[in-house]
């Protein structure tokens, strides 16, 4: 289907940087990731995964889980955009982008990410293995 635009190939990076095991595997499931599909929503998109079946599951505890603490100043938007992603078994699954009450703008020319906390705290609690 589409390729992932500026924003989602950056956010994902971001997403996905660390040393931990899972994050070194969600990596490599989006190396070889397709999407599948990217709803907009007026207010942000959702961007669906397939993975293939011989990439391995991220090492996270079974079930869905989500994290997201990448968020985004964006030209135009008085409160940015946060993002959340979903993993589904140990495999990416979907990625949410969404601004807070404000449109969708129709152009992204400009924008810098952040981590909502340095140390990544609650992204780590939420991928360690239980």
């Amino acid at each position: 289907m589409s390729e992932l635009t500026a924003l989602e190939s950056a956010v994902l990076q971001k997403l996905f940087s660390g040393d931990s095991p899972a994050l070194t595997a969600l990596r490599r499931q989006l190396e070889m990731a397709m999407v599948v599909s990217r709803e907009m929503t007026g207010v942000g998109f959702f961007l669906t995964f397939a993975i293939p079946e011989q990439v391995p599951a991220a090492p996270v505890p079974p079930g869905e889980l989500h994290f997201g603490d990448v968020q985004a100043d964006v030209s135009g938007l008085k409160h940015g955009v946060g993002f959340l992603v979903f993993v589904e078994d140990g495999k990416l699954r979907e990625l949410e982008g969404y601004t807070y009450d404000e449109p969708w703008p129709d152009r992204l020319d400009h924008f810098e990410l952040h981590y909502t906390d340095p140390k990544r705290t609650s992204a780590m609690r939420v991928l360690a293995a239980g």
